[in-house]
């Protein structure tokens, strides 16, 4: 009885072990960098899955170039897809850059593709709407035209 105990335990103790030692290895940029080319894959879904885990696990440790990377591999899903979940993640984790450093948002904007800065732009324009809800149009309507 004790000997299966024992076994149990060194199962149980491998199992830890790995579980750590793979936890260990996942590194933001490596997982930045893999949703990156499953977007250039064509794999919205998997590059979606990437960013979930990376948000989770590791958004509060990001520099503001992996936050800005993050926003504009969101963008492009949003723009794929149409989902408001996207566009919605891809503000949030932009304006995350922007309050994490600033200067390093605008560098990493200033190095853009062209193709990439119509993304930053749109990115840009959400983020505006959101940290200024004023400058949203109501449904609030004159009752006549002067």
């Amino acid at each position: 009885m004790n000997k299966i105990i024992l076994h149990i335990f060194i199962y149980i103790g491998v199992c830890v072990s790995f579980a750590t030692a793979s936890c260990a290895h996942a590194n933001p940029e490596d997982i930045i960098s893999q949703a990156e080319a499953e977007m250039e894959a064509g794999d919205s879904d998997a590059a979606r899955n990437a960013l979930s885990e990376l948000e989770s696990t590791y958004v509060d440790n990001l520099s503001a170039k992996q936050k800005c990377r993050m926003a504009m591999i969101y963008i492009r899903m949003a723009e794929i897809s149409d989902e408001q979940d996207d566009m919605a993640a891809a503000a949030s984790v932009f304006m995350m850059a922007l309050a994490t450093d600033p200067d390093s948002t605008a560098a990493y904007i200033e190095n853009l593709s062209i193709d990439q800065q119509r993304h930053a732009s749109m990115l840009i324009e959400l983020t505006r709407g959101m940290s200024s809800p004023d400058s949203i149009p109501t449904d609030e309507y004159p009752d006549s035209i002067h």
